[in-house]
């Protein structure tokens, strides 16, 4: 039975194999040191004090040995140990030394024994071949299939040579070429080395429409992330985009994968994350360049929102570059342009505040003097259709990162939401988080997520707890206590609630609580709240996720 080992070492990598002889002498598995040296062990208690002859040498004679690389004779041990250790050199006659080597030994009958066998591998020849090469036609002679001594000791450095062997001669001409165009042979490490035959040998394949193969093997990295680690949902849909690229270079595959990365992060996210990318990614896209620029750049944050929206709807499996990313800005910019000027004006300020908290009931509510095509607008969320009173605010407050949806594209209008969720809303809009906010409600633990809102949100004075000692983590915010959080809000950010000279009418106001009632009051005369559809206000009611956007947008970022 044979038993292979593979010992690395920073130059040298040796590949072993060992059969103990059947007698009483046993061996043990060589030991290596860098530099080629080997030490060969056994135990022989049966013959301690007599001579062994130990011999070792290469099995072919391909580099015309004239004697063993090792003879030793020397008396066993009084405990019956044996040593021998020799230095195989990197090269002999201009020749690796790479190859399969024997050990035999003979003791007091002179019958030579076999002891074992091992596959010896010198890093530092093989390196000392790849700084000498010279053309493309002196690295395919170093890679050749039919070379196995060196095909082996590639393999076992980390060079994949079966992709290379995947290449038609003309491919491995380019991989060979590239290889050496990329690499300083002078200085080279064995990790670089390997790196940039990777990238060469993987841009051919890419060439050759061995997509899967090629990715693979050339491994880009953008914006610290590699291909190796994508989800498989990018991997399939990256093998079309880079194939609507080819041919690419070693020079070009960097940028062509950054164009891949892009563009599928901004055809796959949620409309509400389109401004951020735009903004980020202005010049790699090529935003600026177009002749849509300056139009968008003078856009409301809601007329821009608008263009996130309709971009979203143009984005299909097919886009795949940078420009068919940039015609759909175009053509979305173009739209709202149109609208915008068949409207009459620049619909910043919304469409005012008659709106307020009605929780959707309430006819003839509109979210903008802009009444886009229903075909031209793509939700942020797959479930906000039916919530026209309330499109604008989730879609803008998105926009700010202050609200967010569900993993699956939801967003859950109608879910009822709790004091902390509120007031995590509330803070972001706010702007007045803290870090090193701390608060003492028994009911918030320090590690939970919600702790430094609510710790902010009791620093800045916009909360108080539902008791001294609790904040009441897990019930759902009443409308009466939205309305005061809200108030308390404007005063932070200076927003003065104009007084409209409406009367507070709710069918329901004397269920208003006294803490409340100024609160209710000046959000109604504001025009900001004007109740449910029945007339009533339902102070002690839950607030829903619809209706809190609806609100805290009509206070606080509504012209």
């Amino acid at each position: 039975m044979r038993l292979k080992t593979t010992i690395l070492t920073a130059v040298l990598s040796l590949s072993v194999v060992c059969a103990n002889a059947a007698s009483a002498i046993q061996f043990e598995n060589p030991g290596f040191e860098t530099g080629g040296v080997v030490t060969i062990k056994a135990n022989a208690p049966d013959y301690a004090g007599q001579q062994i002859t130990l011999r070792a040498y290469k099995q072919d004679d391909s580099l015309d040995y004239t004697d063993f690389v090792a003879l030793e004779q020397q008396e066993i041990a009084p405990d019956g140990s044996v040593e021998m250790v020799f230095t195989i050199p990197e090269q002999k006659n201009g020749v690796s030394t790479n190859g399969t080597y024997s050990v035999e030994y003979n003791v007091a009958d002179g019958t030579r024994k076999k002891a074992l066998e091992f596959e010896y591998i010198n890093f530092e020849f093989l390196l000392e071949q790849l700084r000498l090469v010279q053309t493309a036609e002196e690295v395919k002679t170093l890679f050749d299939s039919q070379n196995t001594v060196n095909r082996e000791a590639l393999s076992v450095m980390g060079f994949d040579m079966s992709l290379y062997d995947k290449l038609t001669p003309a491919g491995q001409t380019s991989a060979a070429g590239d290889f050496i165009t990329m690499s300083d042979l002078a200085v080279d490490s064995v990790t670089q080395f390997i790196s940039n035959y990777g990238k060469a040998v993987g841009v051919a394949l890419l060439n050759k429409s061995l997509i899967a193969d090629g990715l693979a093997c050339t491994n880009p990295v953008y914006e610290g992330t590699e291909y190796a680690k994508e989800t498989d949902e990018f991997k399939k849909w990256v093998a079309g985009a880079i194939t609507a690229q080819l041919p690419v270079t070693v020079a070009s595959i960097d940028s062509a994968y950054a164009q891949c990365k892009d563009v599928y992060s901004i055809t796959t996210c949620l409309a509400s994350k389109i401004g951020g990318i735009i903004s980020s990614k202005t010049a790699d896209f090529g935003f600026d360049k177009s002749s849509r620029w300056s139009q968008y750049s003078n856009m409301s944050d809601i007329n821009r929102g608008m263009v996130h929206d309709i971009m979203a709807t143009r984005f299909t499996a097919a886009t795949d570059s940078y420009a068919m990313v940039v015609s759909a800005f175009e053509s979305a910019v173009a739209e709202v342009a149109s609208f915008t000027s068949n409207s009459g004006g620049n619909t910043g300020g919304g469409g005012g505040r008659s709106s307020g908290v009605s929780g959707g009931s309430k006819t003839g509510v509109t979210t903008s003097s802009i009444q886009l095509d229903s075909s031209l607008v793509k939700e942020y969320y797959s479930d906000i259709s039916g919530y026209d009173w309330a499109r604008e605010a989730i879609h803008a407050l998105s926009d700010k990162n202050i609200l967010s949806g569900y993993g699956d594209k939801t967003f859950l209008p109608g879910k009822n939401m709790t004091r902390e969720e509120f007031v995590k809303v509330l803070v972001l809009a706010t702007g007045v988080y803290d870090s090193a906010a701390m608060c003492s409600f028994d009911d918030v633990a320090k590690d939970e997520w919600y702790y430094q809102y609510i710790a902010s949100a009791v620093k800045a004075g916009l909360v108080n707890g539902v008791s001294k000692d609790s904040f009441g983590v897990g019930s759902v915010i009443t409308r009466q206590d939205m309305a005061v959080m809200i108030c308390r809000g404007a005063d932070i950010k200076g927003i003065s609630l104009a007084d409209s000279g409406a009367q507070l009418a709710f069918t329901d106001a004397d269920s208003i609580s006294d803490y409340a009632l100024p609160s209710v009051t000046a959000l109604c005369n504001a025009g900001i709240i004007d109740g449910m559809g029945d007339g009533s206000f339902a102070p002690a009611g839950s607030l829903t996720r619809a209706q809190a956007a609806k609100v805290i947008y009509q206070c606080y970022f509504s012209n």
